[in-house]
């Protein structure tokens, strides 16, 4: 990731190709201008490091997971807000193999929030960069207060290729643009979506909480070729949820369900979903 640094010597950068100085002086300048340029970011890249990544997962990772029984998840996730997961290697006699799925998630402060309707939906995890090649990710409850769980980490498919951008999500989904307010649910509440997976909730004109989400297409979540799933994460609160989008979203009126209970899926999809009640979400 290449920094850009406001230099304490203005001009110093490649001023000695101009410079005419003469012999003690002229190796003198040249190592402090070397000095100089080390101290202030002139002389190229810096290193690149993966804690640096405002969305470290985009790539390829594997990874033994203790729901699985320590079984070996093979995972890919991409900038558009989705991720893959499969499990090639598990034994016919667990079911397996299993996958590919898709499923979406989100990434913020040091938070990661994924869906998959073919595995109990919802999850919570709390991560920690290890290295380049390595993340710790620890189970984290849905309680405001993250509490940890069960820790396993993840480590980079070798000879995957490595994603040393700083980008975090580039998102295109129907909720981007413009204002949303709902008051059905009694509540006066305004949202805004933003396409790097960022947005805001106020309540009738009050200070807005930041807010991270991802919108999209889940193939399995029902039995007419699936539906839109938005998940989000009040950084505030810290605590998440995930909702069904039904209807139009250019005609400025969507319908949002929250999905509150996803059963583990004991044959084809789609999995027995449990909602709550729907509230209308309008284009302002």
């Amino acid at each position: 990731m290449k920094k850009n640094h406001g230099s304490l010597f203005p001009g110093v950068c490649g001023a000695n190709s101009s410079a005419k100085t003469y012999g003690v002086l002229a190796g003198f300048a040249v190592l402090l201008t070397a000095a100089i340029s080390t101290l202030t970011g002139c002389g190229g890249d810096s290193p690149w490091h993966l804690a640096d990544s405002k969305n470290p997962f985009i790539g390829q990772w594997q990874s033994d997971i203790p729901s699985m029984g320590g079984e070996t998840g093979f995972f890919e996730f991409k900038s558009d807000g989705t991720f893959t997961v499969e499990f090639p290697d598990l034994p016919e006699e667990k079911g397996g193999p299993l996958g590919p799925f898709t499923g979406g998630y989100l990434v913020k402060d040091g938070v990661q929030v994924t869906f998959l309707s073919t595995d109990e939906g919802m999850g919570g995890f709390t991560y920690r960069v290890v290295d380049d090649n390595t993340i710790s990710v620890t189970e984290a409850e849905n309680d405001g207060s993250l509490t940890a769980g069960n820790s396993a980490p993840f480590t980079r498919v070798p000879g995957s290729p490595v994603n040393k951008g700083n980008t975090s999500f580039v998102l295109s989904n129907p909720l981007i643009g413009g204002k949303w307010s709902e008051t059905t649910s009694g509540y006066n509440a305004e949202y805004v979506f933003t396409a790097d997976g960022t947005g805001t909730l106020s309540y009738s004109g009050e200070n807005p909480f930041s807010i991270a989400y991802t919108v999209f297409h889940d193939a399995y979540i029902t039995n007419d070729g699936g539906a839109d799933v938005l998940i989000v994460y009040m950084t505030a609160t810290q605590t998440f949820a995930s909702y069904l989008l039904e209807g139009d979203a250019s005609s400025g009126t969507i319908s949002v369900k929250e999905i509150t209970e996803v059963a583990p899926m004991t044959g084809p999809p789609p999995p027995n979903v449990s909602y709550g009640p729907a509230i209308t979400f309008t284009r302002n």
